[in-house]
């Protein structure tokens, strides 16, 4: 391992280092299981490797997950003292061994409180003992799958919706954890697991990058601390940032590479667990919810989700989007992912429309009096339109300023900077009644935070380049001198 990870700093690649360490421990507890139990008890024992040793996904440190499959649970002190053995000599070699005794009909039901049990079973590898066995585990738990097959994703949803709140679903933390937040490893996990649960064999014919990178980086942490570490510091970004193989050398455009693999990594998580959750209604809920009363002649709105109704006018009408992400402000409703896939495909044909021809005042006033227009701006920019509407975003997105007043990304903080003014406005406050008073004027106030920080990672002066920038939006969008001023 010190040979691989030798050779990984040079070249930044992860894969051979997976490869190379799932070989050694694969050897290894082959190796311990046949010194240390006898072969009576190896032909009631099968070793089998799950979770992301048994993807064979294993990092320089992490834990090896590792399932002794028994025809009975062991209850004689030999059988005890055998197992006691084998993990003994596992954990001298100085491997992190997380285990489990299980038999098969054990394997196959959900263990409330424990349903990581039945998702490290998706990624099952035999590694030796009792081949019949393991045959055994693969016959009945393929059947287990299908026939809980809509319990087991709802679960699965559930745990990822879970673990994105705990995050305020945003993937723009100054210091992430490559693990567990939106857009990180986790989410890659996840999507496989539910195409396993979905009876998926297909190989993933996505673009690989965003996998590749945060493989990577998982490799280097563990490496630079020479333990399992997955939270992407200061220091780490400043020391992965400057390694041999990285591309960027400076640690602010390092983290906007991060952010832009964690974003589409999320998104297509976001898709899959939409999809996996439209599945689960019945035909009667659906029907009823398509006719719901927010509907019009362009838009349906199901499952609380925004279709096109004509996705073909796309490709004629460059307004359609602005039509939409109106209706988006009003109603409170989010996109569906496959809406927002559409948008994206015509993102480059609208931004040369939108050049010559950009959104004026009266469309900014109306958008941003909306109740929703947060959220609206959100979906904007998953879609990659508000950098089509507004140019100047494209400086600050993903942006990284290390300072006491950002915890998120110049991008993020803005948008949050945004949802508070909303929550506020909206409260029991002072500035509740004050935006009450000034309610035909409150959209300048939102304009003015949306652009506030344009100026960041310029080099100079952010609040005058902010200004120089704003002024020039706010000429080709038409504002009078007055409405500009107070902007």
């Amino acid at each position: 391992m010190e040979d691989a990870r030798e050779r990984f700093l040079v070249s930044g690649a992860p894969l051979p280092v997976m490869k190379e360490r799932t070989l050694l421990v694969d050897e290894a507890s082959c190796s311990a299981f046949a010194a240390a139990i006898g072969s009576p008890l190896q032909e009631k024992l099968a070793l089998v490797a799950v979770g992301g040793y048994g993807r064979q996904e294993l990092f320089p440190h992490s834990d090896v997950d590792l399932l002794l499959l028994a025809s009975k649970t062991p209850e004689s002190v030999g059988d005890k003292a055998a197992l006691s053995e084998f993990l003994r000599v596992l954990w001298d070699m100085g491997l992190r061994v997380s285990q489990s005794v299980r038999t098969v009909a054990e394997c196959c039901k959900v263990h409330e409180g424990n349903f990581e049990l039945t998702v490290s079973l998706l990624d099952r590898r035999y590694l030796c003992g009792s081949m019949a066995l393991f045959a055994s585990l693969n016959d009945r738990f393929g059947r287990f799958l299908q026939s809980e097959q809509r319990d087991l994703m709802r679960r699965m949803c559930r745990m990822a919706r879970s673990r994105h709140a705990r995050f305020n679903q945003t993937i723009y933390r100054l210091e992430p954890d490559l693990k567990e937040t939106p857009g990180g490893l986790r989410d890659l996990q996840t999507t496989h697991w539910l195409s396993i649960l979905r009876g998926v064999d297909e190989p993933d014919t996505g673009d690989p990058r965003a996998r590749h990178f945060l493989y990577s980086v998982r490799s280097y942490l563990h490496f630079l601390a020479g333990r399992d570490a997955n939270l992407l510091i200061f220091e780490a970004q400043d020391e992965i940032s400057s390694a041999p193989f990285s591309p960027w050398q400076d640690p602010a455009e390092w983290m906007r590479a991060y952010f832009r693999h964690a974003s589409a990594i999320f998104k297509k998580t976001l898709y899959d667990l939409e999809v996996t959750e439209s599945g689960d209604r019945s035909l009667v809920s659906n029907f009823r919810d398509w006719r719901s009363r927010l509907s019009n002649s362009e838009f349906t709105v199901s499952r609380d989700l925004v279709f096109l109704r004509n996705p073909q006018e796309l490709a004629t009408d460059a307004e359609l989007p602005l039509r939409m992400f109106r209706f988006v402000a009003k109603h409170g409703v989010s996109l569906a992912r496959v809406t927002e896939k559409r948008l994206v495909d015509h993102v480059f044909d609208w931004a040369r429309h939108y050049d010559t021809s950009p959104p004026k005042a009266v469309f900014w006033k109306d958008f941003l009096d909306q109740p929703h227009a947060v959220k609206a701006i959100r979906a904007m920019e998953a879609a990659g339109l508000l950098n089509v509407l507004i140019p100047e975003w494209e400086r600050i997105q993903h942006l990284v300023v290390r300072d006491f007043y950002h915890q998120y990304t110049v991008d993020e903080h803005t948008l949050m900077t945004l949802e508070s003014l909303w929550e506020l406005a909206a409260g029991d406050s002072k500035l509740s009644a004050l935006a009450q008073e000034s309610e035909h004027d409150l959209w300048l106030l939102k304009l003015a935070l949306l652009l506030h920080d344009i100026g960041k990672g310029s080099g100079r002066d952010h609040s005058e380049e902010a200004v120089r920038l704003a002024r020039g939006f706010l000429a080709r969008s038409g504002l009078d001198e007055m409405d500009a001023a107070t902007v």
